[in-house]
């Protein structure tokens, strides 16, 4: 439907699933730049990312459906998450002056440390081995945040695990350098514990409402890296409470051995903060404090999410088939997407837009009218029948008909039951039993009991066990 980012190797599209019962179900595709297709290096950490993640299914990490490769295009079928990530939720909040409050920052480190141990512990479906997963890419910009509440990690592609089958170069640098560990950037091997490291950072930012390694080029920030001059939280804002700047500064502990050893035991002294100084705190409450707060950009998103579900596929697909079989162009086209995009009508529109394309034989293709379509495999035209809006009509008045004369029995029926029901209420039902000894009688009272009455010989014994 739209290009949603692009990133250093990858880029992301919105797109819409085909499902069986009909409905919309929205995903985002990942496939690696076109430039890129040629270069097996970077074809190869695509490969890696996707044999990492489709292992992962965790709460607090985006979801990887599907991975596979279409007319040379890798591709990775994603969650999609109606939200932003830290960087961009801050710089928005940053407009307006709004910061976030204790219990939110501590709720997402949380959320994001329960994540990486997840991830740190998985293991291999096929194999049942470790992975030993290092995300080594732990920043606000890989941090997701849903108008929601959720918090979820994306990105495993610099991730390291033993089962890739290229290692990195020794000693590489990868990932983002104001976020990194000391012993990363000293090219040491790496554990879990530098995502620790560089999640403490990611928290220390958020609650210090500045950067902690700062340099106006690679070569400084590194070297601040390295001196490793971190201020206590405390110092920077005695308002921060002294708990929460505790765990934040043994998160930054240049010693891997007094650093937390597992991401587990920072979710767990995290989840203690909050449930001893913000008892009442919930994922609902941070949602509340997003919708209102990016409530233009939520209901915007809403609108076209909206919008887009109404393109039926199989229209859609009928477009690009006839367009494509009338092009002899075989690029891929890209443009960038702006909020004129949110002003288009509904699917009536859209497909007028998209019958008006040049469309080459791409499976994601996005067009200048920043309108994108994501089309499957082509199939037989007799597969899929033309659009008919007559007999479509002749079809929901034929299921009208059978609804209306469903209710109108459903209807006597329930006038029936209640006219009977209102007149033998109360009245007793008699009947007489016979058998080879005495005869006696069993009725129901008023207050629908049954109960025996003595005839020509008593009530049995075992009567009413």
């Amino acid at each position: 439907m739209e290009k949603l980012a692009t990133g250093g190797m990858a880029e992301v599209y919105l797109a819409k699933a085909a499902t069986t019962v009909g409905a919309t179900r929205f995903i985002a595709l990942k496939r690696i730049l076109p430039h890129l297709s040629e270069n097996s290096q970077f074809i190869q950490m695509f490969r890696s990312e996707a044999k990492v993640v489709m292992n992962l299914s965790h709460t607090n990490i985006v979801t990887v459906n599907d991975f596979g490769l279409e007319e040379g295009q890798f591709y990775l079928s994603m969650e999609f998450l109606a939200g932003q990530n830290l960087l961009q939720m801050y710089e928005h909040l940053q407009q307006f002056r709004i910061s976030l409050s204790i219990q939110q920052i501590a709720f997402i480190g949380r959320e994001v440390a329960s994540g990486l141990h997840y991830a740190h512990h998985a293991v291999d479906a096929s194999t049942g081995q470790p992975l030993n997963l290092i995300h080594r890419d732990m920043s606000p910009q890989n941090i997701m945040i849903s108008y929601e509440g959720e918090v979820k990690i994306i990105d495993f592609g610099v991730a390291k695990a033993e089962t890739q089958i290229d290692s990195t170069t020794a000693g590489a640098l990868k990932g983002k350098f104001a976020y990194m560990s000391p012993e990363q950037i000293a090219g040491q091997a790496l554990d879990a514990r530098a995502d620790i490291f560089s999640l403490g950072i990611v928290l220390w930012e958020m609650l210090a409402k500045a950067r902690l390694f700062t340099g106006s080029d690679t070569p400084q920030i590194l070297a601040s890296v390295k001196e490793l001059k971190i201020p206590t939280l405390t110092e920077v804002d005695s308002t921060i409470p002294q708990e929460l700047s505790s765990i934040v500064k043994r998160m930054l502990a240049r010693n891997k051995e007094v650093r937390y050893q597992t991401a587990e035991e920072v979710a767990r002294d995290l989840s203690h903060f909050l449930n001893t100084k913000y008892p009442e705190f919930t994922m609902e409450d941070f949602s509340r404090f997003l919708k209102k707060n990016f409530s233009e950009t939520y209901a915007k998103l809403r609108m076209k999410l909206t919008d887009y579900s109404k393109i039926e596929m199989a229209e859609g697909e009928s477009v690009l088939r006839q367009k494509s079989r009338t092009s002899e162009k075989t690029e891929i086209t890209t443009a960038s997407i702006d909020d004129g995009l949110l002003d288009l009508e509904p699917s009536r529109h859209h497909l007028t837009k998209l019958d008006s394309l040049k469309l080459p034989d791409a499976k994601v293709l996005t067009a200048e009218t920043s309108v994108a379509v994501v089309s499957t495999q082509e199939r037989p035209a007799s597969k899929v029948p033309d659009f008919n809006p007559h007999e479509e009509q002749r079809t929901n008045q034929k299921r009208t008909d059978l609804w209306i004369g469903l209710s109108l029995v459903l209807l006597l029926t329930a006038l029936g039951g209640g006219y009977a029901w209102r007149k033998f209420k109360g009245r007793p039902a008699v009947a007489q039993v016979s058998a080879d000894g005495p005869i006696y009688i069993l009725r129901q009272n008023a207050n629908g009991q049954v109960e025996c009455v003595p005839n020509t010989g008593p009530c049995p014994e075992s009567f009413g066990k």
